[in-house]
C-alpha cells in the first residue's frame, strides 16, 4: 500500500482548486490533519488562494490565522492569496490591513501583492489609494509589470484623469513593457471619460500598427468618446468598420453608437441602428430606449419616441 504524503495532498489540492473545488480543497485539507500529516505554507497557500476565487473572506483569513497558530511561515503568496479573497469579498480595509502589516511581519511585497491591493482598491470605488499604491511601488523599488501598469491605467479611467493614463501610456513603453489589448482598451476608455476622442481614434489606430488586435471595449470605448463629442460620422464609422473587422458588436457598442446619433440629432440613424440591433440578436437595454425616445424628441418624432416608450414598458 502506497500511503499519501504531504506532496500528494498538496497536488490533489491544487488539482480541486484549479476546478474550483473549495469544498474538495478544504476535505483534503482536513484529511491531512487526520493522517497527522503536517501541512505547509504551500498547503495552506493553496487553500487561501482557492478561498479567493470564490471571494469566501472569511476562511481565507480563517486558515491565515491557523497558520499563525501552527507557526508556519506567511510568505508573500500567502498574503497576496489573503488580501485577494478580502478584496474580492468586498472587504477592503482587512485587505488594506493585510497589505499594510506585510512591512510590519518583514514580508516583501512585490508587484503581485501591489496589482491585488490596488485592484482592491478600484473595486472598491477607491481609484485614488489605487495610484498612490503604484506611486509606492516606485518609492520602495518594487518593479511594476504590465499588470500594475494596466491597473493603475484602468484606475485613471475609473477617475476620469485620461491625461494620467496617457502618461502611464507612454512611461510603460519607455520601460520596454509592450502594451496588450487590456492597456489599449483602459487608455481609450480613460480618453473617452476625459472627453479626449480624437487621441481615443488615435490610440485605436496604433492597435494595428503595433500588432494588437483591436477588441469590443477598445471599439466601444473609442465610438462613445466619439459620441460625447458630437462626432457621430465619426463615430458610425468606427462601428461600421467593426463589422469589416469582424469584431463583436454588443449592447454597449450598439449603445454608444445610438447615443452618438442622438447627440448629433440624427434620429433616422438611431432608428436604422435599433433594427441593426435586432436583426443581430443583441440585446438591448433601457439605455437604448432612452437613447432613442430622445433622439426622437430633439428630432420632432413624437409619436416616434412615445411609441419606443411603450415598446419599452412591453419589453
Amino acid at each position: 500500500i502506497v500511503e499519501c504524503d504531504t506532496v500528494s495532498f498538496n497536488a490533489a489540492m491544487t488539482a480541486a482548486a484549479q476546478a474550483n473545488d473549495l469544498a474538495q480543497v478544504l476535505s483534503l485539507l482536513d484529511e491531512m490533519r487526520k493522517r497527522d500529516l503536517s501541512p505547509t505554507s504551500r498547503t495552506f497557500n493553496i487553500a487561501i488562494a482557492a478561498s479567493a476565487k470564490t471571494a469566501d473572506w472569511k476562511n481565507a483569513l480563517l486558515l491565515f490565522r491557523q497558520m499563525e497558530e501552527l507557526s508556519i511561515e506567511r510568505d508573500t503568496i500567502t498574503y497576496a492569496s489573503a488580501i485577494n479573497a478580502c478584496a474580492a469579498g468586498g472587504e477592503i480595509e482587512k485587505a488594506m490591513t493585510l497589505f499594510h502589516y506585510m512591512g510590519v511581519a518583514g514580508v516583501a511585497r512585490n508587484s503581485v501583492t501591489f496589482g491585488v491591493a490596488m485592484s482592491g482598491c478600484i473595486r472598491n470605488g477607491d481609484w485614488e489609494q489605487a495610484l498612490e499604491l503604484f506611486d509606492q511601488m516606485e518609492e520602495e523599488g518594487v518593479e511594476r509589470d504590465i499588470v500594475c501598469f494596466n491597473t493603475a491605467i484602468s484606475a485613471c479611467e475609473k477617475g476620469r484623469e485620461g491625461q494620467r493614463a496617457l502618461s502611464l501610456f507612454d512611461e510603460m513603453q519607455q520601460l520596454g513593457l509592450r502594451p496588450t489589448s487590456v492597456t489599449y482598451g483602459s487608455v481609450i476608455a480613460a480618453c473617452e471619460k476625459s472627453a479626449q476622442w480624437q487621441k481615443a481614434v488615435e490610440l485605436l489606430s496604433s492597435m494595428r500598427r503595433n500588432g494588437v488586435k483591436p477588441n469590443t471595449i477598445a471599439y466601444s470605448s473609442a465610438i462613445s468618446a466619439c459620441g460625447a463629442a458630437g462626432q457621430w460620422q465619426q463615430a458610425l464609422a468606427l462601428f461600421d468598420a467593426m463589422e469589416g473587422y469582424g469584431i463583436e458588436r454588443n449592447t454597449y457598442t450598439f449603445n454608444a453608437a445610438i447615443q452618438a446619433c442622438e447627440r448629433g440629432g440624427e434620429w433616422r440613424e438611431a432608428t436604422k441602428l435599433f433594427e441593426r440591433m435586432k436583426q443581430c440578436d443583441v440585446p438591448h437595454d433601457t439605455i437604448t430606449y432612452n437613447a432613442l425616445i430622445r433622439a426622437c424628441e430633439k428630432g420632432g418624432e413624437y409619436q416616434l419616441a412615445y411609441d419606443f416608450m411603450k415598446q419599452m414598458q412591453i419589453d
